[in-house]
């Protein structure tokens, strides 16, 4: 009986070392996720970053171009103190241009403690870029320089330099766009690499668990039977023996138990986090649309309109042939398209009314401005949602709505759409149907419907709201949300 003892307390020990072991792999396997998480994080804020300051590129130019054409404008007559302000201005502007610029290029802000590598599509993109943007600053700066002597505006270098920058300050704007989605598809692409890495970490952590059942707790079972079989002899030991196996089995299934809860707990918050990440995103490219909406608006918008109204004190008249006078008119015309233009781009961008009076007169604009645009019956009922609601869920329910419009239009080639918006309970639903050709889901090869689709359903989570989309091909679609309000 004592030998039987022994050799069961040496089973023991010897399964207690493989269950130690089992539980540094695991330990090790969750700290190295941590390690990669938080490491990925990291790039992740350095990511956004690079993304807001190459934007920053893009409206700095158009800064500096503003500047100085004001500062050229001959129909201007500055005063001394409006002059140095605006030089003032223009310098400040230069200056941060050119550093972020560089440091961009170069893939080293200290001011940011960001300092990486560029891949070879962003310095190839940036060797591209940097004809424009030496030739837009080199001019500027010339012009800064000249004006600061007090030569005259009218002097032919500066209206030279002066028609130099307008030339390569388009390519440049063009070229900047191109880098920030680039950026901004290499911080996806990063994200993505992140999910496939957490999921191989989650299913080595899953695989050792399902190891340990087999070599650790099973073999304790059947140690536990097989001395139970071997200590009938004996009641009083038998007792003891089997009361301390319960508790050791207990322990056991408490463990494991709680390994599971672990693991469970784990991957349930770093889905919470993705969440926030991508919330993060979606809030930061909300933030991009309504600052390029103000610019286009407050900048470009301005400028197209002193341009409309300097074009309108030309006397028609006082042009030489009829051909001079319909060039005149086509170019106002021209103006006006433009000036038309930028006010849609900018509504689309970021409607000030959503902010200002809520989702419903926000739809009630953006159908009014469909209609204008395309030849198509749009009928909106909102109905007891007379209530404002939370900013952040009146942005994502708009941009739904928008990115249904838009499929409609576009894909569905539908000839009437209805919107639906109310509330019941506590919830808010949203509606959005069409008797357009509907989607062919095992046939449909089109990335931007997909795309749209996706969105709206990444819109919807971060939400928590229901989404559905039902569509049977030549029978239309209907795409619905339900979304709680508590």
């Amino acid at each position: 009986m004592i030998l039987k003892l022994k050799n069961t307390h040496k089973s023991f020990k010897h399964l207690t070392i493989l269950y130690i072991l089992a539980l540094s792999l695991i330990a090790f396997l969750t700290i190295a996720a941590q390690i990669i998480i938080q490491s990925y994080i990291k790039t992740q804020y350095n990511d956004s970053r690079l993304v807001n300051l190459s934007g920053r590129q893009r409206f700095q130019s158009q800064g500096i171009v503003k500047m100085t054409l004001i500062l050229t404008d001959t129909s201007r007559h500055l005063s001394a103190e409006r002059k140095e302000y605006y030089l003032q201005r223009l310098d400040k502007y230069l200056n941060s241009w050119h550093t972020h610029h560089f440091g961009l290029k170069n893939g080293n802000l200290p001011e940011y403690n960001i300092v990486q590598h560029n891949s070879d599509t962003l310095n190839m993109m940036f060797n591209n870029l940097e004809h424009n943007f030496l030739t837009v600053y080199e001019n500027v700066l010339f012009i800064k320089k000249s004006i600061e002597a007090d030569f005259p505006i009218t002097d032919t270098k500066i209206r030279a330099a002066v028609d130099t920058v307008l030339a390569h300050e388009f390519t440049f704007l063009d070229q900047m766009d191109r880098i920030v989605y680039q950026y901004d598809k290499e911080a996806q692409a990063r994200v993505q690499q992140l999910k496939k890495i957490e999921m191989y970490i989650m299913g080595s952590t899953l695989l050792m668990l399902l190891l340990e059942a087999f070599f650790i707790f099973l073999p304790v079972s059947r140690s536990i039977n097989k001395n139970l079989q071997d200590l009938t002899a004996s009641k009083k030991d038998l007792e003891i023996l089997y009361e301390e196996l319960l508790n050791t089995n207990d322990s056991l299934i408490k463990t494991k138990n709680e390994l599971v809860r672990t693991t469970e707990e784990k991957f349930r918050l770093e889905m919470q986090k993705e969440k926030v990440r991508s919330a993060s995103i979606i809030e930061g490219q909300e933030e991009e649309r309504k600052r390029l909406s103000l610019e286009l608006h407050d900048g470009l918008g301005q400028m197209l309109t002193g341009l409309k109204l300097i074009s309108e004190k030309f006397n028609l008249n006082a042009l030489g042939n009829e051909k001079d006078q319909k060039t005149f008119i086509d170019l106002k015309k021209l103006i006006d398209d433009t000036i038309a233009e930028t006010r849609t781009i900018s509504f689309n961008l970021m409607p000030s009314v959503l902010h200002d009076f809520g989702i419903v007169s926000a739809i009630k604009l953006l159908v009014e401005q469909t209609q204008k645009n395309a030849s198509i019956n749009i009928e909106f009922y909102p109905d007891n949602v007379d209530i404002r609601f939370n900013p952040a869920l009146e942005v994502m329910v708009y941009r739904i709505c928008q990115e249904a419009l838009t499929n409609a239009i576009k894909h569905a080639e539908a000839s009437e759409i209805i919107i639906d918006l109310y509330k019941k309970d506590d919830f808010l639903f949203l509606e959005v149907k069409d008797d357009g050709k509907g989607i062919d889901n095992k046939k449909s090869n089109n990335k931007l419907i997909k795309n749209g689709i996706r969105n709206m359903q990444t819109r919807a989570t971060l939400i928590d709201a229901d989404f559905k989309i039902l569509s049977t091909k030549g029978k239309g679609t209907r795409i619905y949300i339900k979304v709680p309000l508590i």
